[in-house]
């Protein structure tokens, strides 16, 4: 059960992790350092939906397999996040280059 909550914390929560990160990183970099994080996560989200209402996996064709009764798993199993890796993959692509983007508008100007 904690890691089915786990997981939903990590797909949830992947854009303001990276907004999190970039800001702590360029906190003392950035010319309006509040203004810089709120925009990153605002614009990194919209990202997000958009990568996942056009890149997560579709209902149907899901059933789960019980183990046999002799037969041990010592497998990690991804109980939903398995099938969002992809888009969670492709979200990460565009991601970095629109946080590099929104580093150089908000820099200090010397």
């Amino acid at each position: 059960m904690i890691s089915l909550v786990l997981e939903a914390i990590l797909l949830i929560a992947l854009p303001g992790l990276y907004a999190l990160g970039v800001s702590w990183a360029f906190w003392s970099g950035v010319a309006k350092p509040w203004l810089f994080a709120s925009s990153s996560a605002v614009s990194l989200y919209v990202l997000y939906f958009v990568v996942l209402y056009f890149g997560s996996p579709r209902g149907g064709g899901f059933f789960i397999e019980a183990p046999r009764q002799n037969e041990s798993s010592h497998q990690v199993a991804l109980v939903f996040l398995g099938s969002y890796i992809k888009p969670m993959l492709l979200f990460s692509v565009p991601a970095v280059p629109l946080l590099w983007l929104l580093v150089k508008v908000f820099r200090n100007q010397p």
